[in-house]
């Protein structure tokens, strides 16, 4: 284990919250130091690990904070330029995303519930989710092209479109719409 690698638990049980892996670039406008976080997701717990990163608008000064979830690559988009100022957002942006892409109440409510106990910053450490983040990231800064306002962005549009790629699965290989990892969870139905 590396001198700069922190384990989360407390009495043998991981604790409940989510870790937020930033790029360089957005732990220094979030002005924050992060060590590599290595930590388990309690037993029930799905959405555990972020990945977070800046994506620029076109508008001078005005960015976004993407949030990426791995691996399913569900990804929610925020006003704003670092993870302080957005964290909060995130929650209710991820929130109205699982209510319009049919998520069970049950699991929106069990996976909110963990959050509230917070988040804790790391550094990167997935290559596979740095170079999806980056793709997308010419995707969504070809898409703030077409809005008139920094405040127009269409980010829920977005998000649903997000929804709805497809991609290959890092772990199966196989390729398949990024909604399938939580249909195949059980946790939403495919819509017709």
């Amino acid at each position: 284990m590396g001198g700069d690698e922190v384990h989360f638990q407390a009495n043998g049980l991981s604790l409940s919250m989510i870790i937020i892996h930033a790029v360089q670039k957005l732990l220094n406008t979030s002005r924050l130091k992060a060590p590599l976080y290595v930590s388990e997701a309690s037993p029930s717990q799905v959405l555990h690990h972020w990945y977070a990163r800046l994506v620029s608008t076109g508008f001078p000064g005005k960015l976004l904070v993407m949030y990426m979830h791995d691996p399913s690559g569900l990804t929610i988009l925020v006003h704003g330029k670092s993870i302080q100022s957005t964290h909060f957002y995130f929650k209710d942006r991820l929130f109205k995303l699982m209510g319009r892409l049919g998520f069970s109440q049950d699991f929106i409510e069990r996976e909110l519930g963990f959050q509230e106990e917070g988040y804790v910053v790391g550094k990167t450490d997935s290559r596979s989710m740095l170079g999806r983040m980056n793709q997308l990231n010419y995707v969504l800064e070809y898409q703030c092209t077409k809005a008139a306002s920094y405040e127009e962005l269409p980010l829920a549009w977005m998000e649903d479109q997000i929804a709805e790629y497809f991609y290959q699965d890092p772990v199966t290989k196989k390729y398949r719409y990024l909604i399938d990892y939580f249909i195949e969870l059980g946790v939403v139905e495919r819509k017709p």
